[in-house]
């Protein structure tokens, strides 16, 4: 690649999708003074095109290649450096929250056997490192690389997107597709909003010993709305404010953490649970601290023996020979899980589905344990029910006992809405076949729904959550969008807002800040903007939760006013237990939908 001293932007590095059919501009932040030559050479070492532009050390620079047609491999050189294997294509910039971040091995309940032995190797993937940043300057992605669709590494793509992207390369094949993910977890809508567009800049606030004080009426629920803003904005640039707030709350969970560590051969209550359920009645109501859950099962020679036949299956490694599968549901708020002993892997992620793979080698004949530590940050820990509590030894892409059976649950007819006419008969054919799958064959598999043994060995307060700076404003958009300015693509993609749930009003003025500031950064007022409904979803509490999802799903649906946007439906999707929901792969067909629907469309008007 050579020093890189032009400082090109990682985006444009060994592997790169560009923009096929119009004007391509690059970019960099030189480290140095002088002319940079830019060239577009083909595999017979043919120049396409060629050009100068020149660079002042610790500037931004951009050249703007000429529009080609899909195809390639193409070397780009700048200067000293070169980048190969490049091709001319479509490319999309994916973004949002949790729903957009969830990799393609988060649903691989449902669709190993699709995914297994795709192999694509002009779907390529560049995810944009996930970071926060207070300060607007000028920037660009410094760190990345692409990735194609092959021997597995799209596992790691966001779900949504690599459904959408395959939807696309198959209808056509001679066009290569790159998605450019800027998605990141935990977000609310507002960190991905420029502070000039959550803010009125005409209007002044004034500052009284920390409070903000705002000395004019608000003519607009708008208006109000953002000033809101503006003074959260204007607290978290303060010199200091910002560190300080992150300095307590790290040592707010370091305590907190500590506290558990050093209790943790503490026996305070032991009992019995049911697995599922979430700890809102019985023993453990209201519990908040740690907890060590267990299961006992017996395995026999015949059982084990299974293991080989996951040689071949998804995600299999030779090394760590993964050839058992956990699933665990969505446990609240985060476990430790433990196989005999030695630990499997954990999660602190309060709505992700628990999936864990684990050598046979851990397994015996005879009688074995699962053991969990279960931290509960705050109050309704658990297991959340209607979901998959199973271990698999053997070819997990084999069983089909991971289908989505969510809606078999009478609580689902009381709080989903979307498969009322669901029988009961079809749910009881599952069951049966289900039950059938469990016998043997390719895989062996215990099912861990029951009663589980518990001991607490630390009760506390909830943990005190001071600042997650991917909640603030702004944040999202200064350190992971606005490097990507002057990017040509070809539409931008959104799957977000779920933790909007909070606070759910003024969703819609916010939402239409995201587009502007999208078309800013990639200077088209008319570029396609796809955004992605959020599916059902009521908490299993119900509570309000149900009420202030549906406001959120109608303000989405208002936001279809925005020229140049559509929404893809996906409220049918939806699982009453889970705000983030596997079924991605029609989330991704319906988007390559409206993808197509949009290219018709501007075609037709021109």
């Amino acid at each position: 690649m050579g020093k890189n001293l032009s400082g090109i932007s990682a985006l444009f590095t060994d592997g790169a999708i560009l923009q096929r059919n119009m004007p391509v501009k690059i970019f960099g932040i030189s480290k140095i003074d002088g002319a940079l030559d830019i060239k577009i050479v083909t595999e017979e070492e043919k120049i396409v095109y060629s050009n100068k532009v020149t660079m002042y050390e610790g500037k931004r620079w951009m050249a703007v290649l000429p529009a080609m047609p899909a195809g390639g491999p193409y070397e780009i050189q700048a200067g000293d450096f070169t980048a190969k294997d490049v091709y001319f294509g479509d490319v999309f910039v994916v973004s949002g929250g949790d729903n957009m971040a969830l990799k393609v091995r988060d649903t691989l309940e449902l669709y190993a056997k699709e995914v297994h032995g795709k192999n694509d190797g002009l779907l390529r993937y560049f995810s944009v490192k996930k970071a926060c940043k207070f300060v607007e300057e000028d920037s660009i992605v410094e760190e990345g690389s692409w990735v194609s669709a092959q021997d597995e590494r799209g596992l790691d793509f966001s779900a949504v997107a690599y459904f959408f992207a395959e939807k696309l390369r198959s209808n056509d094949r001679s066009v290569p597709v790159g998605i450019i993910d800027a998605a990141a977890e935990g977000t609310f809508l507002h960190s991905f909003v420029s502070r000039r567009h959550l803010t009125f800049p005409d209007k002044e606030l004034i500052f009284d010993k920390g409070t903000v004080k705002p000395k004019y009426t608000f003519a607009t629920p708008e208006e109000r709305y953002f000033t809101r803003y503006k003074q959260i904005v204007n607290f978290i640039t303060r010199k200091g404010y910002l560190e300080a707030l992150k300095k307590a709350d790290e040592q707010n969970r370091k305590d907190w953490n500590d506290a558990l560590e050093k209790n943790k051969d503490n026996v305070i209550e032991e009992g019995i649970i049911r697995v599922p359920g979430l700890f809102l009645e019985g023993p453990l109501d209201g519990f908040v601290g740690g907890a060590y859950l267990s299961y006992k099962f017996t395995l026999s020679k015949e059982n084990l023996e299974c293991a080989k036949n996951a040689e071949n299956s998804l995600g299999y490694d030779p090394g760590d020979k993964n050839d058992c599968m956990l699933s665990l549901g969505i446990v609240n708020d985060e476990d430790i899980v433990y196989i005999n002993g030695t630990c499997i892997g954990s999660c602190n992620h309060r709505f992700k589905r628990r999936i864990y793979k684990f050598s046979s080698e851990l397994l015996h004949e005879g009688e074995n344990e699962i053991k969990i530590d279960l931290r509960v940050h705050w109050k309704n820990g658990g297991f959340v029910p209607d979901k998959n509590y199973r271990l698999i030894i053997g070819s997990v892409d084999e069983t089909d006992i991971f289908a989505d059976k969510s809606w078999l649950s009478e609580n689902y007819y009381l709080f989903s809405m979307g498969y009322a006419n669901f029988s009961r008969n079809g749910a009881e054919g599952m069951e049966e076949r289900a039950e059938e799958n469990d016998k043997g064959g390719e895989f062996f598999s215990v099912d861990l729904s029951g009663l589980w043994n518990y001991t607490v060995y630390h009760k506390c307060q909830s943990m005190e959550y001071g600042l997650d700076e991917f909640n603030e404003p702004s944040g999202v958009f200064n350190a992971m969008i606005r490097p990507l300015a002057g990017l040509s693509i070809r539409a931008v993609v959104f799957y977000g807002g779920e933790n909007d749930l909070i606070i759910p009003d003024g969703f819609e003025y916010t939402f239409e800040s995201i587009v502007r500031d999208f078309r800013d950064i990639f200077t088209n007022s008319k570029l396609p903007f796809i955004y992605v409904q959020l599916a059902d979803f009521a908490n299993c509490n119900v509570d309000s939760t149900e009420k202030r999802w549906s406001q959120i799903q109608q303000k989405q649906v208002l936001c279809q006013k925005i020229p140049f946007t559509k929404m893809v439906a996906a409220a049918d999707l939806g699982e009453y237990n889970d705000m983030l929901t596997a079924k991605k792969k029609p989330v991704g067909l319906r988007v390559a939908a409206a993808i197509e629907d949009f290219s018709r469309t501007m075609k037709n008007n021109q």
